[in-house]
């Protein structure tokens, strides 16, 4: 039972038994006092239960994203590392050829390092955000830009990728919904870089969920409330922000 369904169960519970006839003799009161706070305490329960489930799954939640931040996180550590060798060599002309060949080659490493997190995270505009990356490449091995340039426009795409993992998106932007298929342009609703939910212009609703080292386009799963979806889409629609939702979750079991 929700805490929002509980709640509402109590109050009613109250208002039954307040316009219920009073008991006649001590024993009776007594024995509908007893009962009263056994319900009572059954709801209690009930709503600690509920208190511990989203407490772990919002701590799930933000273990992966915390795993996306790390990832990310090393790519600028490792080249901040060679733009401070390039800041210290600038005495020596020859040693700042060789510290710029030195962050030409980290910031081809953090392209690389950068492009394969992108290509294996949630298909959320994946082609633009892969374009920007190829053009940073482009540039850096046509010499279009020197190196710290190079190093600098690195930096704020992973600062860029970061910030996708802590967004909630309501937009529409195509997603492919079947194998071979064409992407075809959908409502959808982002989580961070861990849950994207669909609805298409009939109604129906669905998910992209990982499988192998794919993702795929499926019908919400089994145990999703499909109005609950609907009721995140309508609140988001609305400018609501925040609040309680049973929302399916890849990898932790089930609706959340």
């Amino acid at each position: 039972m929700r805490p929002r369904a509980a709640i509402l169960a109590l109050a009613l519970l109250w208002a039954v038994r307040g316009q219920a006839a009073p008991p006649t003799d001590a024993p009776a009161k007594a024995k509908a006092i007893a009962g009263l706070r056994g319900e009572i305490g059954t709801l209690e329960a009930e709503l600690v239960a509920e208190r511990a489930r989203a407490t772990a799954e919002a701590q799930s939640l933000a273990q992966r994203i915390a795993q996306a931040q790390a990832q990310l996180a090393a790519t600028q550590a490792h080249v901040r590392t060679h733009q401070d060798a390039v800041a210290q060599a600038e005495a020596s002309d020859t040693a700042r050829a060789a510290a710029q060949a030195r962050l030409r080659d980290a910031v081809g490493v953090g392209v690389t390092v950068l492009g394969g997190a992108i290509d294996s995270s949630l298909p959320y505009r994946q082609a633009e955000r892969r374009a920007a990356l190829t053009r940073l490449a482009d540039d850096l091995a046509g010499r279009r830009l020197a190196p710290a340039e190079a190093a600098a426009r690195l930096w704020r795409l992973a600062e860029d990728e970061l910030r996708l993992t802590g967004e909630l998106a309501r937009t529409a932007t195509p997603v492919t919904l079947s194998a071979g298929g064409d992407p075809q342009l959908v409502e959808v609703v982002k989580l961070g870089m861990v849950v994207l939910l669909t609805r298409q212009p009939d109604g129906a609703l669905g998910w992209l969920r990982r499988v192998g080292d794919a993702w795929r386009h499926d019908p919400l799963p089994a145990g999703a409330d499909p109005d609950e979806v609907r009721r995140l889409f309508a609140d988001l629609d609305k400018g609501v922000r925040g609040g309680l939702y049973r929302l399916p979750v890849p990898g932790v079991g089930g609706p959340k």
